[in-house]
């Protein structure tokens, strides 16, 4: 966060080419077509990076954990317990855990970068969809070290002017102490200029912001862990019906069997 400006598209540029060199074997074999895709993603992921340096420089959470393996300390698999003594256990990687000490506790949250559009609904959660944050937020929590403050989509793409507009998504606690915390121009302004939260003139919550109450955070942890649970049960029991949720996307869309299904 230090670097700015054009000294991080400067750095951005020495590292596109030694990868350009060290990987590609320069840029000079390769087609007109691919050099131009080349200097566009050149630009993209200078956007991105300041962006998230500029977002750094927003909030108290500080980045502890990259490309973090669930598996590989500090952060455990998820297990789960089925009530006939079998378990299951969920794997995976979180792009970025970030962490902030707040008082007595140690507050944390999960970032994932996501290249398209994507929003966080609750409402898909408690269908079974868009588990996979809040269950890296329950492995990360599985050590009691750590009290949840959100889950965050990360924006990598930029708009017509090449810039990202947008601010993250996702969910996060209804706790001012932390939300202020996680960017401070709520904290001046009462909006967030990176996460999905504002106030109106009354002090209350603006309408689209995604908070959440801490026990509905918890509720939410708990009910996810039920619905791997039951997932896990119904796979013992050899219940492998073809039947995908069809709720805005098509659940057959990505899926590697539909050729054969």
């Amino acid at each position: 966060p230090s670097i700015q400006g054009d000294s991080l598209q400067e750095k951005v540029d020495q590292w596109m080419d030694r990868y350009a060199q060290e990987t590609l074997g320069g840029l000079s074999s390769q087609t007109v077509r691919f050099q131009a895709m080349f200097r566009h993603y050149r630009e993209v992921i200078g956007a991105v990076v300041r962006y998230a340096a500029d977002e750094m420089r927003a909030t108290d959470f500080t980045p502890a954990y990259f490309e973090q393996e669930l598996g590989q300390a500090p952060v455990d698999t998820l297990k789960i317990t089925l009530p006939d003594g079998e378990s299951v256990e969920v794997g995976g990687k979180i792009d970025r855990i970030d962490l902030c000490r707040i008082g007595e506790k140690t507050y944390v949250r999960i970032i994932d970068y996501k290249t398209g559009k994507k929003d966080f609904e609750l409402s898909h959660m408690l269908s079974g969809m868009d588990l996979q944050m809040m269950l890296y937020l329950c492995a990360v929590l599985e050590n009691h070290l750590f009290s949840p403050a959100g889950i965050l989509y990360m924006p990598v793409r930029t708009d017509g002017n090449g810039i990202i507009a947008d601010r993250m998504s996702g969910m996060v606690v209804e706790n001012d102490s932390v939300l202020t915390k996680m960017d401070h121009t709520y904290r001046d302004e009462g909006k967030g200029a990176f996460i999905p939260v504002g106030k109106t003139k009354a002090g209350a919550f603006a309408r689209g912001s995604r908070v959440i109450s801490e026990s509905g955070m918890k509720t939410a942890l708990s009910y996810t862990r039920s619905r791997v649970e039951i997932m896990a049960k119904e796979l013992c029991k050899g219940n492998i019906q073809a039947r995908p949720l069809l709720v805005q996307e098509h659940g057959c869309s990505y899926c590697p069997y539909y050729g054969v299904c």
